[in-house]
């Protein structure tokens, strides 16, 4: 849906800020990228207006009816849209966000198997499933995943929910950067540096008492409840799309006490209330530093996270986490800085 075309002076001027902040070759590259948004919750609504504001364009898949409770966070659809489809009802605004960017509304159909995975992905250079927004189970992001390390494409799943959220990140299993120092005539930049990722299978199979840092007890909150969550809403139960408070707590509790972890109960509680729902100031915050991420992962500019972030709203706290069977590479040292990308 771009509304015009124009030439390249044209367009640099427009990008010159941030042709200034990461350079015209990685703008070239975010302009030749197109994003596909799997589910438009809080997440990914500040991920969409971050990123096509940036030069990407994008396809939005949403099959849900715009309700009066997301009007609270989706800026893109109004009183009006209610009863519509959310990308129908959000895909104009989104265009005119950036007239150079190309917004259109994409497949809402289910990823039953690495066929319809394949055609879903196509043409795409990043993906990113807003997790508590759509129908999908962890088998359908792992279908989806596969096939965007087949394509090439970076992989991003993201659960915004209640107090806080998870994200992981898959990059590829051979992800080139560099990183740079200093500025003006000080300012460096190192050799090419290498970063191998795992799928999301290997790292949703990961021992999740080893997905911590040095300092932690146990891994951050919002790690677990993301765990917790995909564990509750594929349980072969017959309630199993139920969000019952009293039976999320048990399975909860069941679950982290096999693992030797532990959540206090009203954390659990509130938790089981809210799931699926987030702030607009918290999705702003996890839509920043992911709409990073994307700039890092496509212009190979920046050291990226290596494979998991996790934000506590709680407590403010921002962290990147690595859940993989492998181990973890040391890490160059000219990679030590981390960059932070001004969106």
């Amino acid at each position: 849906m771009a509304t015009f075309t124009a030439s390249e002076e044209e367009t640099n001027k427009v990008y010159d800020r941030q042709i200034r902040l990461w350079g015209a070759d990685a703008q070239r590259r975010i302009q030749a990228s197109r994003v596909l948004f799997l589910g438009l919750g809080p997440a990914n609504v500040e991920l969409v207006k971050n990123l096509v504001l940036a030069g990407f364009s994008a396809t939005i898949c949403d099959h849900r009816k715009v309700d009066a409770a997301s009007l609270g966070y989706n800026f893109f659809a109004d009183a009006e849209s209610i009863g519509k489809s959310v990308g129908e009802a959000s895909v104009e605004n989104i265009a005119e966000l950036n007239p150079f960017a190309d917004v259109k509304v994409g497949s809402t159909s289910s990823c039953s198997d690495a066929a319809t995975a394949d055609a879903l992905v196509a043409g795409h250079g990043v993906i990113i499933v807003d997790v508590p927004c759509t129908r999908g189970s962890e088998n359908e992001r792992k279908f989806i995943n596969e096939a965007c390390r087949k394509s090439g494409a970076k992989f991003f799943a993201v659960r915004c929910s209640g107090d806080g959220a998870a994200a992981f990140l898959d990059l590829g299993e051979e992800h080139t950067y560099v990183v740079e120092t200093g500025e003006g005539a000080k300012k460096t930049t190192s050799a090419p540096q290498k970063a191998a990722y795992c799928s999301y299978a290997d790292a949703i199979g990961v021992d999740w008492t080893s997905v911590k840092n040095k300092k932690m007890a146990q891994p951050p909150t919002p790690f677990l409840l993301d765990r917790l969550d995909a564990l509750f809403a594929d349980r072969p139960t017959p309630k199993k799309r139920s969000r019952d408070e009293d039976d999320f707590v048990v399975f909860a509790k069941r679950e982290l006490e096999a693992r030797s972890l532990v959540l206090d109960d009203t954390i659990l509680a509130r938790h089981a209330r809210v799931a699926g729902k987030c702030p607009a100031h918290i999705a702003a915050v996890v839509g920043g530093v992911l709409g990073q991420e994307v700039v890092k992962a496509v212009s190979g500019r920046g050291a990226p996270t290596n494979n998991v972030f996790a934000f506590d709203a709680a407590t403010g706290a921002g962290t990147a986490l690595f859940a993989s069977p492998a181990k973890r590479a040391a890490a160059p040292k000219a990679a030590v800085p981390v960059d932070a990308i001004e969106l």
